[in-house]
């Protein structure tokens, strides 16, 4: 897929996330009275309009009540995973406008729409690191027969699109939250030393996760991003997995972002 084509459907996906659902109502009316097709919001409706004023806590709480009480209802899934990847501070408009290439760097693009440990500070980095899986394990209680390439609901391909976006986005916090100074926000193998073999097999399992998301063309230059990446660390040299993790790091540290 070219990157108009991917940059096309990524501005998609953040007017799904943004858009508010449903007509026009009471919210919206002239002093909030009803008028003509003017109506209550539905719960649905205030769910969306706490997620687009930026109340993500209230729009994680409500959605999760109705999810709760509807559990098949899965057209919401999305809606949440969005809530949470948001308060994870995940930019959409900045993800929208970005271009993805098997080429770049992976960790290079998403810095550019993801927070640092020195933007929000160590604890709360974790605390958003978990939102974004958050994000992730909503989207993956969509049945998969769902989001199939053969799918036809109205949500398969922005949810895909979405769910590889933000596995790859954990990923990429997840592996930051070990190799980002708190100090000056850059990559720093010194960082690692913290960094567990299980932690370095989580980070390798994260990205490969990605690659087993079904292709519906909008998500696959992400993918191929990853798998890039993911090649990448397993090319360098290293007995275990967190040694090829400290080279990969190592080398991106010494090469200038493009």
């Amino acid at each position: 897929m070219n990157k108009r084509c991917l940059s096309t459907a990524l501005l998609g996906l953040a007017w799904t996330v943004l858009a508010c659902g449903g007509a026009k109502n009471v919210a919206s009316c002239p002093g909030g009275k009803t008028s003509g097709i003017c109506s209550q919001q539905t719960p649905d409706e205030q769910a969306q309009a706490k997620l687009n004023s930026g109340d993500y806590d209230g729009a994680i709480s409500q959605l999760n009540d109705l999810i709760t009480a509807e559990p098949e209802t899965y057209s919401r899934l999305p809606i949440l995973a969005a809530a949470y990847a948001a308060r994870a501070g995940l930019d959409i408009l900045t993800v929208a406008k970005s271009q993805f290439s098997a080429g770049g760097s992976l960790l290079d693009v998403f810095a550019s729409f993801i927070p640092t440990p020195k933007t929000v500070g160590a604890a709360a980095y974790k605390i958003h690191v978990a939102d974004m899986q958050s994000a992730v394990a909503s989207l993956k209680r969509i049945p998969a027969a769902l989001v199939a390439t053969t799918s036809a609901s109205d949500y398969a391909s922005s949810a895909t699109l979405q769910q590889t976006i933000y596995t790859a986005a954990y990923s990429v916090m997840f592996l930051n939250q070990f190799a980002v100074s708190a100090d000056t926000g850059k990559l720093d193998p010194a960082q690692l030393a913290t960094m567990t073999e299980s932690d370095a097999n989580a980070i390798l399992t994260n990205f490969a996760d990605t690659g087993q998301i079904p292709a519906l063309g909008s998500n696959t230059a992400v993918q191929a991003q990853v798998a890039a990446t993911l090649t990448k660390i397993n090319a360098e040299p290293g007995a275990t997995s967190k040694e090829k993790i400290a080279a990969f790091v190592a080398a991106q540290q010494a090469t200038p972002a493009s």
